[in-house]
């Protein structure tokens, strides 16, 4: 009791001292359980229930998940399934450019909290292995560290009780462009080659969930699986903490 005193105490002097906004609204000092997020922007882009298949994550109009949407019903995937947490939009998308662009890796525990708190999260994660999306060595100097790496490892430590374990399997070996404004087919070919495995001694057949803060036509995801796939894991699934549609 006394200990929780001690830091609510605490976190006020803080919060008076050097206020913390809202990323998506500024209100300041959020303080219903995420340290940048106001309960009024949590509720709104990820309180909605919705539909999505099962294959790419796209969001579809039928009454249930389907496997294979009209959006990737010509594609070929190497991950098993694909999830995300929600739309790329409002304080989704407030989020991720906080997290990459602004110098602010704390983000990743709110987005954490969110991925931890999305439908069918333990039944997908348990027991896996995370394997986050790596950044060229060239972008990791300037930006300092791996977006998708911290959402990892704070989903991890969240979730003790979930048996997730988390290594860096691959390398991005090719620098690449950025993908926002290339088209599906220039995606795919931007990224053909970027990635290799990197040294590890996982078991084949381990459980492993490829990570990346978006996912727009799934190309980064789906070549990060290639390469897996191809190095003998059997089992290899996608997530992503936001859908770009």
């Amino acid at each position: 009791m006394l200990m929780g005193g001690l830091q609510n105490f605490l976190r006020g002097a803080l919060d008076f001292l050097f206020p913390r906004h809202c990323v998506n609204c500024g209100k300041s000092n959020p303080n219903d359980g995420y340290g940048h997020l106001c309960a009024e922007c949590r509720n709104a882009p990820f309180a909605r229930p919705v539909n999505r298949c099962l294959r790419c994550a796209e969001m579809v109009g039928a009454a249930a998940p389907v496997f294979r949407c009209a959006a990737c019903e010509n594609s070929d995937f190497y991950f098993d399934a694909a999830k995300v947490a929600c739309e790329y939009s409002g304080a989704g998308a407030a989020l991720v450019r906080e997290l990459k662009y602004k110098n602010a890796p704390y983000i990743a525990r709110d987005i954490a909290k969110i991925i931890s708190e999305s439908a069918g999260f333990a039944e997908y994660f348990k027991g896996a292995v995370l394997a986050p999306v790596p950044l060229h060595k060239r972008k990791m100097r300037k930006r300092g560290y791996n977006q998708s790496a911290k959402i990892c490892a704070e989903i991890a430590r969240q979730n003790p009780n979930l048996n997730i374990a988390v290594a860096e399997i691959l390398r991005r070996k090719k620098f690449t462009q950025t993908q926002t404004a290339l088209d599906k087919d220039d995606r795919t070919k931007n990224v053909k080659g970027a990635f290799e495995i990197a040294k590890n001694n996982l078991p084949k057949d381990s459980k492993i969930i490829v990570l990346d803060d978006v996912m727009t036509s799934g190309a980064t995801l789906n070549e990060c699986a290639k390469v897996l796939k191809r190095a003998g894991f059997k089992s290899v699934r996608a997530f992503a903490f936001a859908r770009r549609s």
